[in-house]
């Protein structure tokens, strides 16, 4: 999911909870959708946010390509394994 659909779907769903007045007057001329309240309205749109989140930080296109390189990064300025001595000051094996 793309900034610009998230963004988007954020702000449709902002606008759910406040117009959820007018979705419900529409909603309530139906005749089997008479029992729908505004706090169903709101759950339903708590729920959408919520999966749509979800869906953005779980999607892990950008985040692959955009962090890849650092675990890589840290390898090269980690000291090799064949070059590594503890500190003096903490190994008490250490001769000065």
């Amino acid at each position: 999911m793309n900034a610009t659909l998230f963004f988007i779907l954020i702000f449709l769903i902002i606008l759910g909870y406040s117009y959820n007045h007018v979705i419900l007057k529409y909603i309530q001329k139906v005749e089997l959708l008479k029992k729908i309240t505004k706090s169903n309205i709101n759950q339903l749109l708590t729920i959408i946010l919520v999966i749509v989140v979800l869906i953005a930080g779980l999607d892990p296109t950008n985040t692959k390509s955009k962090y890849s390189g650092i675990s890589q990064n840290f390898e090269n300025i980690r000291t090799p394994e064949a070059q590594r001595r503890p500190n003096p000051l903490f190994d008490i094996d250490t001769y000065w």
